[in-house]
C-alpha cells in the first residue's frame, strides 16, 4: 500500500509540476504577446512626426508605457558632450540625474557601450559604478542604459533607472533594443528633414534665415502681434561703403565681413527675434513684441557692437559700420505689412543719406513732416 502511495504521490507531483510548467509558459507567452503588440504601437508613432524636437519626447513617453515604473532620460549628444534632451520621471521616485559638465568621449563608458554596440545593464547601482558614469543618478538603486546607434553614429542614450533592484527583465531589454533601433532610423530621418528645411530656409553664407524665409516669418508675426494687440519693431539694417570694401580688398573678404555682422547680429538679439539676411549687403531683424524704444536701444546696441568690431580677413583688418531703419507696427495703425517694410526702407535710406552709422526710425521722420 505504501508503494502504491509514493507512485500515486509521484504521480499527482509530476502532473502538478506539469500544470505550473505549462502555466508558466503561457504566463511569459502572454506577457511576450502584450509587449510585441505593444512595441508595435508605439513603434508606429515614430511616423507621426518628422522633427526632432517632438520626435524625442515622444520616444521618451513610448518607453514609459513599456516601463512605467522608470525614471526615463533621453540624453542626446552633441559633438563631445552629452546634455539631458528630455526626461520622465514618476513624481514619486525621488530619482534626478545631473550631467557631468567635463563628460567627454575618451571616458570609459563611452568605450563600453561603442564596443560592439552594447546596452548596459547594473543590477545594483554602486560607488564604483558612479565614477566612470557620466552623469550623476540620485536614488536609484538598478539601471538599463540603452545607446541609440544608426550605423556607427551614436544618437542618443535612452537612461532608464528604478528604485528596485535588478529591475529589467530580459524580455523588456529585448523589446526596448528592438524598438531602440528603430527610433534610431526615426532620429536620423528627423536630421535629415531638419538639414534639407534648413537648406531651403537659410542663407548659405551667414546662416541666418533667406529672404522667402523672412517674408513668411514676418506674416506670421504680424498675424500673431495683431491678435494680441502687442507692437512689433521692423529693423534694415545696411552695411556702410561694402562695395568699396569688396572693391578694395575683394570679394572673400567682403563675405568674411557679412558672416561676421550676421554673427553679431545672432549674438545681439534676442532669441525670440527673429534676424534675416535680407538680400545684398542688407540684413532685417524682426523685434517680437517690441516698442520703438526698446527697439532703438536694441539697434544701437548692435550699430556700437560692429563699429567696434576689427574684421580681420588673412591677415588685413578692416572697419565697417551699420546704419539702421526702424518701423513699429500697432495694431491701431492696422498697416499692411508692404507698408512696414516700406517705412522701415525709408528710414534706411534717410540714414544713409544724413551721414551713415546711425540709427533712425520712421516714426520720428513722418512726425518731422516733409
Amino acid at each position: 500500500v505504501g508503494s502504491e502511495m509514493c507512485i500515486r504521490d509521484r504521480h499527482y507531483a509530476g502532473v502538478l509540476s506539469s500544470i505550473m510548467k505549462r502555466h508558466r509558459i503561457s504566463f511569459h507567452r502572454e506577457r511576450a504577446e502584450k509587449g510585441i503588440k505593444l512595441l508595435h504601437t508605439i513603434t508606429a508613432k515614430l511616423t507621426t512626426t518628422i522633427r526632432p524636437e517632438e520626435l524625442i519626447p515622444l520616444i521618451v513617453e513610448s518607453c514609459h508605457n513599456l516601463l512605467p515604473s522608470s525614471a526615463i532620460f533621453f540624453i542626446n549628444k552633441d559633438e563631445k558632450k552629452f546634455e539631458i534632451f528630455a526626461e520622465r520621471v514618476p513624481e514619486d521616485s525621488g530619482i534626478s540625474m545631473q550631467i557631468k559638465q567635463d563628460f567627454v568621449v575618451s571616458n570609459p563608458f563611452y568605450s563600453l557601450i561603442s564596443e560592439e554596440k552594447k546596452f548596459l545593464v547594473i543590477p545594483q547601482l554602486k560607488k564604483d559604478h558612479l565614477l566612470y558614469l557620466p552623469f550623476n543618478i540620485k536614488n536609484a538603486v538598478s539601471m538599463f542604459v540603452l545607446p541609440l546607434w544608426y550605423e556607427h553614429e551614436l544618437m542618443g542614450l535612452m537612461v532608464f533607472a528604478s528604485r528596485n533592484p535588478d529591475a529589467y527583465r530580459t524580455e523588456q531589454i529585448e523589446i526596448l533594443r528592438i524598438y531602440a533601433n528603430q527610433a534610431a532610423v526615426a532620429l536620423q530621418n528627423a536630421r535629415l528633414y531638419k538639414e534639407i528645411e534648413n537648406l531651403a530656409t537659410s542663407d548659405g553664407l551667414t546662416g541666418l534665415f533667406n529672404h522667402r524665409k523672412f517674408q513668411e516669418e514676418l506674416d506670421r508675426e504680424l498675424k500673431r502681434h495683431e491678435r494680441s494687440g502687442k507692437p512689433l519693431c521692423l529693423c534694415l539694417c545696411d552695411i556702410d561703403f561694402f562695395k568699396k570694401i569688396n572693391d578694395t580688398y575683394g570679394h572673400p573678404a567682403g563675405d568674411a565681413v557679412l558672416k561676421r555682422v550676421a554673427g553679431i547680429i545672432k549674438e545681439t538679439v534676442r532669441s525670440t527675434d527673429i534676424p534675416a539676411r535680407y538680400g545684398g549687403e542688407e540684413f532685417a531683424i524682426i523685434l517680437i513684441e517690441t516698442g520703438l524704444t526698446e527697439a532703438r536701444n536694441i539697434a544701437e546696441r548692435l550699430r556700437k557692437k560692429v563699429e567696434a568690431c576689427k574684421f580681420s580677413y588673412k591677415g588685413t583688418v578692416i572697419r565697417a559700420t551699420l546704419s539702421i531703419g526702424i518701423a513699429s507696427f500697432e495694431r491701431s495703425q492696422k498697416i499692411p505689412k508692404g507698408k512696414l517694410i516700406e517705412n522701415a526702407d525709408r528710414a534706411l535710406y534717410h540714414a544713409k543719406h544724413s551721414g551713415r552709422n546711425q540709427t533712425v526710425l520712421w516714426n520720428e521722420l513722418e512726425e518731422q513732416g516733409p
